[in-house]
Parts: structure tokens; C-alpha cells; sequence
């Protein structure tokens, strides 16, 4: 091997180091907590917005069934406290006629 090849040799070894440096760096602010949380966030975003433009779509698309569901879902969280005041109603009317 001549002087001409390991000079040669050290300066594509330099070159080498140097990208492998470069790519760690890089690597490092790709993982840095305070890039991941940016990334994480406008991936929220994005998917948030995406969501929300679809859900618009389906309102304008068939707003009867929308409403129906929702009076559903509301029906169903708030079960508990319509069957009480349906009960109390109930009551109520059973009251009146004893009364009368």
C-alpha cells in the first residue's frame, strides 16, 4: 500500500466519520422529547381536524339519523335519572287520585 492509498484511505475515513456524526446528530433532534411531543401533536391535530370534517360531513348528509342517534346516546348515558323522573311523574299521578 502506498502513502498515496492510506491518504486516501484516512480522508474517506474522515468523510465516513463525518456523515456518521452528521446522521447522529440528526438522529438526536429526531428523538428529542421536545420534537417528538411537536410530531405527536400536529398528528393530533391533523387526525382531529380530518374527524371532525367527516362528522360534519355526515350531519349535513343525513341530519335526521344524527339526530336520532344522539338522542339515543343521551338517552342511554342519562337512563338513571329519566327512569327517576319518570318514577317521581308516576308517582305523582298515583297521588293525585287517591286524593280525589
Amino acid at each position: 500500500m502506498s502513502e498515496q492509498d492510506v491518504i486516501a484511505a484516512k480522508r474517506d475515513a474522515e468523510a465516513a466519520k463525518a456523515r456518521l456524526l452528521g446522521a447522529a446528530h440528526e438522529l438526536q433532534g429526531r428523538l428529542s422529547a421536545r420534537n417528538l411531543a411537536e410530531t405527536a401533536k400536529d398528528a393530533l391535530r391533523d387526525k382531529s381536524q380530518a374527524a371532525a370534517e367527516g362528522a360534519a360531513r355526515v350531519i349535513r348528509a343525513r341530519p335526521i339519523a344524527v339526530a336520532a342517534a344522539t338522542a339515543g346516546l343521551i338517552a342511554l348515558v342519562a337512563r338513571k335519572p329519566i327512569a327517576a323522573l319518570v318514577g317521581h311523574f308516576r308517582n305523582t299521578d298515583d297521588s293525585d287520585g287517591d286524593e280525589g
